[in-house]
């Protein structure tokens, strides 16, 4: 919700903060936040945070990639440094 939709800033501000804890599971946080948007004359929505930190499906299915290595040469073995690389460290090209 934007403050177009619900008129008041603080009520909109709240709102997205209610949508982070949500998000993030945190049960406690939404209650409070629920309490001052009901003492703003806001009914909160009735979203609930899921049971153990996370929504279903937020986790990472696949575990992040890390950097690419620099690809040895097949028939000798000896690692192929693109020249890019050679003028920026200083390394020799084989």
């Amino acid at each position: 919700m934007t403050d177009e939709m619900t008129g008041d800033p603080m009520i909109a501000a709240l709102l997205r903060q209610r949508d982070g804890y949500v998000q993030r599971g945190l049960a406690d946080r939404v209650a409070q936040v629920d309490e001052q948007l009901t003492l703003r004359g806001h009914t909160p929505p009735k979203t609930l945070p899921a049971p153990g930190g996370q929504q279903e499906g937020a986790a990472r299915s696949t575990p992040p990639k890390g950097r690419a290595r620099p690809r040895k040469d097949a028939t000798s073995g000896v690692m192929v440094i693109p020249d890019r690389w050679s003028r920026s460290s200083g390394l020799a090209v084989a």
